[in-house]
């Protein structure tokens, strides 16, 4: 079994993990504010048989 010390280094180093990604999907939405409402919808879903 893993020290207690290595076990608290994984879970801050996944927290950190976490709180980047989300802070990264929030900047590009404030980013891409403007430009989301110039795209047209899709009018069907996507295929890959295209």
């Amino acid at each position: 079994m893993p020290p207690l010390w290595a076990l608290w280094i994984l879970a801050v180093f996944i927290a950190g993990v976490w709180l980047i990604r989300a802070a990264g999907c929030a900047v590009n939405d404030y980013a891409d504010r403007g430009f989301d409402g110039l795209t047209p919808p899709l009018t069907r879903p996507p295929s890959n048989r295209d």
